[in-house]
């Protein structure tokens, strides 16, 4: 029985070759989407001095 929040996860031995070929995807897919959030929000960060006022290009 599963409790709230509980999520089965896959044992690496008990999987067959094309169910870790998926394991191993969703990991680097899952790590992937993690670094361009984390450069999205850096490029934001830098961005925001622009937007002030006061400031006016070159």
């Amino acid at each position: 029985m599963l409790r709230l929040g509980c999520v089965p996860r896959a044992s690496w031995r008990a999987s067959s070759p094309a169910e870790k070929r998926r394991m191993v995807l969703d990991e680097v897919r899952s790590t992937e989407e993690e670094t361009r959030q984390a450069v999205a929000v850096a490029m934001k960060k830098r961005g925001s001095w622009l937007k002030c006022k006061g400031v006016q290009p070159i």
